[in-house]
């Protein structure tokens, strides 16, 4: 796959059985020698480090959920769209709040009447998915 030498981006992602939560992970891996013949251990300084720009990143999009977490206000902000969808779930994936709106880049997301704990907030746009785990504090 990686045949020459050079720096490869890759992103990984993982996500639940019910694609609410998801983690990415990006790396730029930086292969030094592709030639499997011989042995590069005794080449090679240990110290070195294999790989460069490492970069976890909870959700790779346009939009963002602060403060997180937060003990009731979540504030989610963007690209403003004509139509966003935002739906909650709790941590047994019963849908707990639900609502259309048209999004002019902010919008105050309010869960100061739930019980502490993690919750996956979702963000529908027409086109993609967006998801976030918020954590409520009280």
């Amino acid at each position: 796959m990686y045949n020459y030498p050079g720096s490869y981006p890759v992103t990984l992602i993982v996500t639940d059985t019910f694609n609410l939560v998801s983690d990415t992970l990006r790396q730029t891996f930086v292969v030094i020698d592709c030639d499997t013949n011989r042995q590069l251990k005794n080449r090679i300084d240990p110290k070195v480090v294999a790989y460069q720009n490492y970069n976890f990143i909870d959700n790779i999009n346009d939009y963002q959920i602060s403060p997180n977490p937060s003990e009731g206000r979540f504030y989610l902000s963007g690209l403003p769209c004509k139509s966003l969808s935002i739906s909650v779930y709790n941590i047994k994936g019963c849908q707990i709040f639900n609502k259309n709106i048209t999004f002019d880049g902010t919008y105050e997301l309010d869960l100061s009447t739930c019980s502490p704990g993690m919750y996956i907030a979702v963000a529908d746009d027409g086109i993609e998915k967006h998801r976030f785990k918020l954590i409520l504090l009280k």
